[in-house]
């Protein structure tokens, strides 16, 4: 039972991130978009969450801060608060069209639980993992010592690799559901919306394509062609599908809606 915590606990921790979105009680807002295009904002996010079927209301935060561009936090089948952290100065680049497919993105994680949902399989996944491990191998599940526990952060041999396969795990799941809360945003969202949703994964692909071709030094340009492939996406990026597969499967989607 140690064993089975040891390696999943840690992603059934994190899955409380959508039980208790922390941000909403007692991040402050910074505000910084002006009172007119907050208020337009709200009213996108209000007629999204009516298309999407969700039954509370959506706050709107403004956060300046390196971990936030845009993000869900909360879920849906909970009564607590609910809400879309972004950050305004990326909003500030960006056209309301594109705007709204971004929202409507974040506002499907939120409609599909997914925060809770891709670290609670992945705990799931580690835990069963483990289980199985120790069963089969009984030499797995023998335990570290307390310095082996100290410096592995682990019980034993099976909750080491039944904690990396549910990482493995929450790859796939992540990447899964990024997939999915893309193609639902594109069912609510204008067609207008809809073209600047494919045309913001373009730009980032235009975007890391230009760093690539970094020419300032040496050591630049071979860092930068080791982090962005030729067709301009990001390799480290692992919990979201590739830039190049997003575009093209929403433009197979484009072509479902007249």
């Amino acid at each position: 039972m140690i064993d089975i915590f040891s390696s999943g606990g840690p992603f059934f921790v994190f899955s409380m991130a959508g039980l208790f979105p922390w941000q909403c009680y007692i991040q402050k807002d910074a505000k910084r978009l002006s009172t007119d295009h907050r208020q337009l904002l709200q009213e996108k996010i209000n007629k999204l969450t009516k298309k999407l079927g969700i039954q509370k209301e959506i706050e709107l935060i403004e956060i300046e801060a390196f971990y936030t561009s845009l993000q869900a936090l909360g879920s849906n089948v909970f009564p607590n608060k609910a809400g879309i952290a972004i950050d305004p100065n990326l909003l500030k680049e960006m056209p309301f069209d594109m705007q709204e497919f971004v929202l409507a993105h974040e506002l499907s994680h939120i409609k599909n639980n997914d925060l809770i949902k891709v670290n609670l399989y992945a705990g799931i996944v580690a835990a069963i993992v483990t289980a199985v491990a120790g069963i089969l191998f009984p030499s797995l599940n023998v335990r570290f010592s307390k310095r082996g526990m100290a410096l592995s952060g682990y019980t034993s041999p099976a909750a080491i690799i039944g904690s990396f396969v549910g990482l493995y795990a929450f790859v796939f799941f992540s990447k899964k559901y990024e997939e999915a809360a893309d193609k639902m945003a594109f069912s609510v969202c204008s067609k207008e919306a809809q073209l600047e949703g494919i045309n913001f994964f373009k730009i980032c692909q235009e975007y890391h394509i230009s760093n690539r071709k970094e020419i300032d030094s040496l050591l630049a340009k071979i860092w930068n062609k080791m982090m962005y492939t030729s067709e301009g996406d990001f390799r480290l990026d692992i919990l979201h599908p590739s830039l190049s597969k997003r575009i093209q499967y929403l433009q197979l989607e484009l072509s479902k809606y007249p």
